[in-house]
């Protein structure tokens, strides 16, 4: 083989196995069966299922869940990258809940759905999203919702703050300037977290710019910007080498959300707000016909058309 079919086939290769930036590279959709447990199963990802599928995990507990529900934030669900709208049937229902030991010792058991480790989810930057709905009996303090785990802790993710009794939003973000850690704890402004209604999330980074934001229902939350270009590195270097840290969804083992979760979706560019995800009752021509009010820059990256998408399980009639 010569030199310029070599040069070929390594760019085919190549295109093959990387995401075009700026679009999905993980979507966990929750489409199973309503009341159909998902304790042991694969948790379909419809982009790159192959590397961002995950296995969920039940809470050894008589209380746990870790179930598709039929309660979801639309029947359809607008995916404005793609411009088309998806039928949504299905959400997760998580359970969390905190025990004493004989010893009396406090004690927290969570569901959660368990993603291996990817370059696909160690992106330099990034949109993380999806709906999130309370249980009425749920704790909203202290909850790992979404995060990219390392060790113990988040290299980046959302969780809630541990002081305020109604429950508030957390972005989390681990940073690296020359092997030195930077951490970054924000709790936010969203204060509907509490009402026990559907809602929608996102979470965005931009290397580039080194602004970290945090949306509630399509909304600026908070934000916060890393000045120095040097401090802008996400920390993915494994704590112990050779290990592996997951992308988790719902908790971390002992620390989880009590509610539901629906359409996460992780992206490999910062979007902006009238690119997230959108659920509706209808399908109207076109999309809904309000978007989202873009109260941010427009994306560093253009979204590449979406990736083509693995089908769901069938939906519960």
């Amino acid at each position: 083989m010569n030199a310029f079919r070599k040069a070929m086939l390594v760019v085919l290769v190549t295109a093959a196995v990387v995401p075009a930036a700026g679009g999905p590279v993980g979507w966990w959709r929750f489409e199973g069966k309503p009341g159909e447990s998902a304790d042991g199963e694969k948790v379909l990802s419809t982009v790159n299922p192959d590397a961002m599928t995950g296995e969920g995990h039940k809470s050894q507990s008589e209380n746990a869940k870790l179930e598709y529900s039929a309660d979801v934030p639309g029947q359809y669900v607008w995916d404005p990258i793609a411009r088309r709208y998806r039928e949504n049937a299905a959400s997760m229902r998580f359970a969390a809940f905190q025990a004493k030991t004989e010893a009396g010792n406090l004690f927290s058991y969570c569901d959660y759905v368990e993603v291996p480790d990817s370059p696909l989810s160690r992106p330099s930057g990034f949109t993380l999203e999806g709906f999130i709905k309370p249980h009425e009996d749920g704790n909203l303090k202290w909850c790992d919702i979404v995060g990219k785990t390392r060790s113990w802790n988040m290299v980046w993710g959302v969780d809630t703050e541990d002081y305020h009794p109604g429950g508030r939003l957390k972005m989390r973000f681990k940073l690296q300037v020359k092997g030195r850690k930077i951490i970054q704890h924000r709790d936010a402004d969203s204060p509907n977290l509490k009402d026990r209604n559907w809602h929608h999330f996102a979470l965005t980074y931009s290397p580039a710019t080194g602004e970290i934001k945090l949306y509630w229902d399509y909304k600026l939350a908070d934000e916060f910007t890393t000045e120095d270009p040097k401090q802008r590195q996400l920390l993915y270097d494994p704590m112990k080498p050779g290990k592996t840290y997951p992308l988790l969804i719902g908790g971390r083992k002992d620390k989880g959300w009590n509610g539901w979760l629906d359409e996460i979706r992780l992206s490999d560019a910062p979007l902006p707000p009238e690119k997230f995800l959108r659920a509706t009752a209808e399908q109207t021509p076109g999309g809904p016909k309000e978007e989202p009010a873009a109260d941010a820059p427009t994306a560093d990256k253009e979204p590449a058309p979406a990736p083509k998408e693995t089908p769901a399980p069938a939906k519960a009639e």
